[in-house]
Order: C-alpha cells, then sequence, then structure tokens
C-alpha cells in the first residue's frame, strides 16, 4: 500500500512539475505564441448556408444573388449569436452581395441554368470572416466566383 501511495504520489509530481505540450495534428510544440493560435483557432464559431439559384435571365439572376446572398450571409452571422448579430448581420451582406452582383454581371455565361452558392462565416470575439462562392455545378466542384471578406471591428 505504501509503495502504491508513493507511487501516485511521485506521478503527480511529475505531472505537474512537466512543462506543458499542446499536440496539435500538425505539430507538437511547447513555444506559447502557437499554442495562442491554436486555441484561437479552436474557439471559432463557424456556419454555413448553401443555396441554389436560377440563371434564366441575366437581370433575374442579379436580383436572386442578390437576395440569396443577403439571406444566407445574414442567417449565417444571425446564427453565431452575440449581440447585435441580427442586424449588423444583414448590413453586412447587404454590402457582400453587390459584390456577387458584379459577379454574376462578368461570369453569366459560365453557369447552366441553374447556379449554386455557399457562404461561410467563422467569428471569433469581434473578429469575422464571411467566404461568399459561387459554382455551376451541384457538386460544388467547378468554382465560377469566391471572395472573403473580414472585420476586427465586429460587434460583440
Amino acid at each position: 500500500m505504501k509503495k502504491i501511495l508513493s507511487c501516485i504520489i511521485i506521478t503527480s509530481m511529475v505531472c505537474t512539475m512537466s512543462p506543458k505540450l499542446t499536440v496539435n495534428a500538425e505539430t507538437i510544440d511547447t513555444n506559447d505564441k502557437y499554442i495562442v493560435q491554436t486555441r484561437e483557432f479552436n474557439q471559432w464559431d463557424r456556419s454555413f448556408v448553401d443555396f441554389t439559384f436560377d440563371v434564366s435571365s441575366r437581370k433575374m439572376t442579379e436580383k436572386l444573388v442578390t437576395s440569396a446572398v443577403i439571406q444566407a450571409a445574414g442567417t449565417g452571422i444571425g446564427y453565431l449569436g452575440g449581440p447585435g448579430t441580427g442586424i449588423a448581420g444583414s448590413a453586412v451582406a447587404a454590402a457582400i452581395s453587390s459584390y456577387a452582383t458584379d459577379c454574376i454581371e462578368n461570369n453569366y455565361n459560365k453557369f447552366g441554368l441553374t447556379g449554386y452558392g455557399t457562404v461561410i462565416v467563422g467569428r471569433y470575439k469581434s473578429k469575422l470572416v464571411v467566404g461568399v462562392y459561387f459554382y455551376s455545378d451541384s457538386g460544388r466542384r467547378n468554382l465560377v466566383y469566391s471572395n472573403t471578406y473580414k472585420s476586427t471591428g465586429f460587434p460583440v
């Protein structure tokens, strides 16, 4: 019994005195700057919204894409929570939608009868990243447009 107790005490002392190691899929490092980056990345809240849009006429497609991007980005940002995200999400989405309509104007002939889109949103404290992607196929392999928007002053 004394041997077991002494082994437990020694093990607990060794574990508390040893330097902290963070095991990551890519690296094992004891340097604090890498640990902080890994911890921050793991704390990002993420959401995504997929949508489709009709490409039968250029004017209608621009309206549909504007509406779809505003709704998808607003929903994605609002889903991540925090005070003011519903209103702020729609404001950010409205700004993004103007770039999306420019994409349709420049790349209209690359789509078939239907276009496919994805909006990916990530938030960590006051940092916000919104990615908008348009594809010409349902498998989302033929990328037509992609853009990423970043902010460090999003209301928390």
